[in-house]
C-alpha cells in the first residue's frame, strides 16, 4: 500500500514540476528517465535552432519526492547528490534564469545546500580572487595610477597571490587587510587602497562602516584612490533570490546604492565602469565527479547564468576623500 501511495504521490510532483515547465516561454527542454531505457519524461521545443538542453533524472521517485513533496532539498542540492546531471549545465541553468518568473514559487529552484552555504561562500572566494586576479587586477592597477614604493592596502580575503601580483606589478608595499579590520581604529594612510571581493560578502547595515574605513585610511591629499572591484545586482532583482539561488547568504548591493553610500560617507566617486561580460572561472575547476567538484560546477553554472542575464554585474569604482 506504501508504495502504491508513493507512485501516487510520485505522479502528482511529476505533473507538477511538468506544469511549470510547460509554462517556459524561452529555451529548449528534454527530460529523460534514465532508469527506464532513456524515456523522455517531458520534451518542450519553445524555439527552434536554439540548443537544447538534455537532462538525465536518474531517480524519478527520489528527484520529485524530496525536491517537490518534502521540499526537502533545492535543485541545486539533487545535483550534487547525483539525482539527474546534464550535458551542458551552462545552458540548463541559463535557460531556468531566464524563466525564473514561472519558477519563483518553487522554493530554491536553483539553490545550493541549505548546510553548504558556508562552504560555498568559502568556495567562491578561494575560486573567485586568484581567478579575478589575472583578469582584472591589471585594469585595478591603471586606475589607482600608483607609482614606485607607494603604497596600496588590498582589502581582500587574505590571497598571496593578488598581494604578490600587485607587488610585482607595482613594484609597491602591499599591505592586506581582511575584512575584520574595517572595525579596527587606525592612522595609517595609504596611497592607493584596492578591494576585492568584501562588500559582496558584507551584512547591510555594515556597508557605512566599510566606506569609513576606507576613508580613513586614504591619504587626504585628493590624489590618492581606491579602486573598488565587486558586484552588484540590477535594482529589481530581490535580495531574497540572490542569497537563496545565486550567492548563498549574501546581500548584494545595487549600484544606487554603493553610489548613496559613498556620497553619504564623505568620499567622491570619479569614475565607475560595468564590465560588459564576466565569466566564472569554470576553466579552473576540478574536473572530476567528486561533491566538492559538483556543488562548485553548480554553484559557478548558475552565478554565470545570472551575469548573462544581466541579472547582476561587475563594476569597478574608483574613490576619492572630497
Amino acid at each position: 500500500m506504501a508504495g502504491i501511495f508513493t507512485q501516487i504521490r510520485y505522479c502528482m510532483d511529476f505533473y507538477l514540476v511538468l506544469n511549470i515547465l510547460d509554462q517556459f516561454d524561452q529555451g529548449n527542454f528534454i527530460f529523460i528517465d534514465v532508469e527506464n531505457n532513456d524515456t523522455v519524461l517531458f520534451n518542450k521545443i519553445n524555439k527552434s535552432g536554439d540548443p537544447i538542453a538534455t537532462v538525465y533524472i536518474y531517480n524519478c521517485v527520489e528527484f520529485f519526492r524530496l525536491l517537490c513533496l518534502k521540499n526537502e532539498i533545492g535543485l541545486g542540492e539533487a545535483y550534487i547528490a547525483k539525482l539527474w546531471s546534464c550535458g551542458d549545465l551552462l545552458l540548463f541553468m541559463t535557460y531556468l534564469v531566464a524563466n525564473r518568473k514561472h519558477v519563483t514559487n518553487c522554493p530554491n529552484y536553483l539553490a545550493c545546500p541549505e548546510k553548504e552555504v558556508l562552504n560555498v561562500r568559502n568556495l567562491l572566494k578561494q575560486s573567485f580572487s586568484p581567478y579575478l586576479c589575472g583578469l582584472y587586477v591589471d585594469a585595478v592597477i591603471t586606475k589607482m595610477d600608483v607609482k614606485p614604493h607607494n603604497r596600496i592596502l588590498a582589502i581582500c580575503d587574505r590571497s598571496d597571490k593578488i598581494i604578490q601580483y600587485l607587488a610585482q606589478k607595482t613594484n609597491c608595499n602591499v599591505t592586506c587587510a581582511e575584512v575584520d579590520s574595517i572595525y579596527i581604529e587606525t592612522d595609517d594612510k595609504y596611497d592607493a587602497i584596492y578591494s576585492i571581493g568584501i562588500l559582496e560578502f558584507l551584512e547591510r547595515k555594515k556597508y557605512d562602516e566599510f566606506f569609513t574605513f576606507i576613508k580613513r585610511c586614504l591619504d587626504g591629499n585628493g590624489i590618492s584612490k581606491c579602486v573598488l572591484h565587486t558586484i552588484t545586482r540590477c535594482d529589481v532583482l530581490p535580495i531574497s533570490f540572490v542569497s537563496v539561488n545565486l550567492f548563498p547568504d549574501t546581500e548584494l548591493p545595487t549600484h544606487n546604492e554603493i553610489v548613496d553610500c559613498v556620497l553619504r560617507n564623505g568620499l567622491q566617486m570619479v569614475f565607475s565602469e560595468q564590465y560588459s561580460h564576466w565569466k566564472a572561472g569554470t576553466k579552473n575547476s576540478i574536473q572530476d565527479n567528486t561533491y566538492k567538484s559538483k556543488m562548485r560546477d553548480y554553484c559557478f553554472a548558475s552565478c554565470e547564468a545570472a551575469f548573462m542575464a544581466n541579472m547582476v554585474n561587475l563594476r569597478h569604482y574608483v574613490l576619492t576623500n572630497m
